[in-house]
């Protein structure tokens, strides 16, 4: 009896870290092509054999054309893709797995069965990004080289957040730990803190970060290095979200995922997000949008591009159009492979043109992350705009001796500007101009009058609030003419007089039809007290001005760089000299613009 008893003990506490070993592994199911381990300890990584078991800590590398699948002790799978690497950091029983995607691509499937007291089921992170699994298919994708993280959604929810928000959530939900090059740091012992801790302090940053984007199925999200927080998931294109879902073993189609009531307003509501419907390249991490062209599916609520490429219909990674191929820094490149193949001029010409139009509908140096040799401090876009601005004007002097109308005939500026992109929300622009005035004198003539060289000059900043709102603010120095009658003689005088003053506006992008914008808005004129000096007299008069501005225009996209603008305008400005004297400025114009984007 003793020694049954003995040995009953002994097995208890042999079994007691065996189930503790079970519990912190992950089994390899399927294994293709080259796949090496490197497990905690070891110093030489060894071949990945199907059953294996791997432990906490172990890294995971695959060749070129290989992959492999890993179950969890919480029922979760991970399919590896080609040329990746992992480290399978955390398998707690009671808490999310914990992956660190160090390059490549990850397809993963939690079960959300499991583990009910998290919300998150596994954690996946990156050098620039960390994701909070809630259920229950997905892709996520990791570059180095442009440090784009990007993730698609197949079925249930996945939370994401850029990993600068994500430490700092950490170190303010978390006690006794900070951050120092984005590597959470104990406190204690001035040392990175080990997996575990680290998943927790994740965990919960998750949680409570206000910065977290949350990716429904059918949509993609990225962080870039030049974004501030990740990008407004938006829907990709049908036929990429298919092969993705069929290539995990979902049944969803496209449609069933995607379908929408009003494809208009839930495009209008995605605002300064790219465009949906567009292929995501697993290789680079960049999403790439469909064509300003593209057909809108209203079902779906995502444009179609022939254009722009297609997928894989095995894999369902983007293939870009023939004899071109992405490249994750310098976006679109001739692929010299093809380029070989070409035999005509005409040919070589074409495939430049297609590579330059696919960069301008990417912004490979803006919204993908991809490196630029711009530094951070200079604008990222610069606008030149030449501006011709006709117009007519009556003024109308009010004064002791009754009221006259006086009128301008082709009075024009001609404007020069420069406008500096900072950043999608902040732009700003400096611009210089002439002014060219013509009176109406008592005779019925017009008398033109030379504006001395002192035309037009401006500052201004503007922010765009969303993709239908604008907000501008400039201080504007310019010539203006004043016109009114002598008190002792019919001359009509013309005095002109430098006026500073503060131009604050809102302008509405109130419609879009093909490649046409049209737009309305409105300014209020601040000017402050100046001094007057009458030709008709020795001394000088102090007055005050108040004016508004109302106006329409439409844009004309001729190129993606390239607009033209035509617009009108009416304005009003009141000059008010005391007393009874005052002049009443009326002016209706229009304006045709051209700007080019360098």
């Amino acid at each position: 009896m003793n020694k049954i008893v003995s040995s009953a003990l002994a097995l208890i506490i042999w079994a007691q870290p065996l189930s503790a070993i079970a519990a912190s592994t992950a089994r390899v199911l399927i294994k293709r092509g080259e796949v090496t381990k490197l497990s905690p300890g070891e110093l030489k990584a060894s071949a990945v054999k199907v059953g294996d078991l791997l432990p906490e800590d172990t890294s995971i590398l695959t060749g070129e054309r290989s992959m492999v699948r890993l179950k969890f002790s919480n029922n979760s799978t991970m399919n590896l893709g080609p040329k990746s690497k992992v480290v399978v950091s955390q398998m707690p029983t009671k808490k999310p797995n914990m992956i660190n995607l160090l390059t490549g691509a990850i397809k993963a499937e939690v079960d959300k069965k499991e583990n009910k007291e998290n919300k998150n089921k596994m954690i996946v992170k990156t050098r620039s990004a960390v994701m909070g699994v809630r259920g229950t298919k997905f892709q996520a994708i990791y570059n180095p080289q442009n440090k784009n993280t990007s993730l698609i959604t197949v079925e249930g929810r996945v939370a994401m957040v850029k990993k600068e928000a994500a430490l700092k959530q950490a170190v303010e939900s978390s006690e006794g730990v900070r951050e120092s090059k984005g590597q959470l740091v104990s406190e204690k012992t001035n040392q990175i803190v080990d997996s575990a801790t680290e998943l927790d302090a994740l965990d919960k940053s998750l949680e409570e970060s206000t910065e977290v984007v949350e990716v429904d199925a059918g949509k993609f999200s990225g962080v870039q290095k030049a974004k501030q927080a990740p990008s407004v998931p938006v829907k990709i294109a049908p036929k990429q979200y298919e092969v993705i879902a069929k290539s995990m073993g979902s049944d969803k189609k496209a449609l069933e995922v995607m379908k929408t009531v009003d494809a208009a307003s839930e495009i209008e509501k995605l605002g300064e997000a790219p465009r949906p419907g567009g292929f995501v390249d697993f290789e680079t991490g960049i999403y790439v949008p469909p064509s300003e062209e593209a057909a809108l599916d209203k079902e779906t609520a995502t444009f179609t591009s022939k254009e722009m490429g297609d997928v894989d219909k095995v894999t369902g990674d983007y293939v870009p159009p023939k004899g071109v191929k992405l490249d994750a820094k310098k976006g679109f490149v001739v692929d010299k492979k093809e380029l070989a193949k070409v035999a005509s001029n005409q040919e070589r010409e074409q495939l430049q043109k297609t590579v330059g139009s696919l960069n301008n509908q990417i912004k490979v140096d803006q919204t993908q992350g991809v490196v630029s040799k711009t530094s951070r401090w200079l604008p990222k876009e610069h606008e030149l705009a030449f501006e011709i601005v006709p117009y007519s004007e009556v003024q109308t002097f009010s004064g002791d001796g009754g009221d006259s109308d006086f009128y301008s005939e082709s009075a024009v500026d001609t404007i020069l500007s420069w406008k500096q992109k900072w950043s999608e929300k902040w732009s700003s622009r400096i611009a210089i101009g002439g002014v060219d005035y013509e009176v109406e004198e008592k005779d019925g003539k017009f008398r033109e009058v030379d504006d001395e060289g002192k035309g037009l000059f401006s500052i201004g900043a503007f922010y765009n609030y969303s993709n239908r709102l604008t907000y501008s603010a400039e201080l504007i120095s310019k010539q203006f003419y004043f016109v009114y009658p002598s008190d002792n003689t019919q001359e009509v005088f013309v005095d002109p007089e430098i006026l500073d003053y503060f131009s604050f506006g809102a302008k509405y992008h109130a419609l879009d039809w093909k490649k046409i914008g049209l737009y309305a808005g409105a300014n209020v004129l601040l000017f402050g007290e100046n001094e007057f000096y009458p030709a008709d007299s020795t001394g000088s008069e102090n007055y005050d001005s108040f004016g508004f501005k109302l106006f329409g225009e439409g844009v004309y996209s001729i190129k993606k760089n390239m607009a033209v603008n035509a617009g009108v305008f009416f304005q009003k400005i009141n000059h008010d000299f005391g007393g009874n004297t005052e002049i009443d400025r009326t002016t209706l114009g229009s304006s045709l613009n051209f700007n080019y984007t360098l």
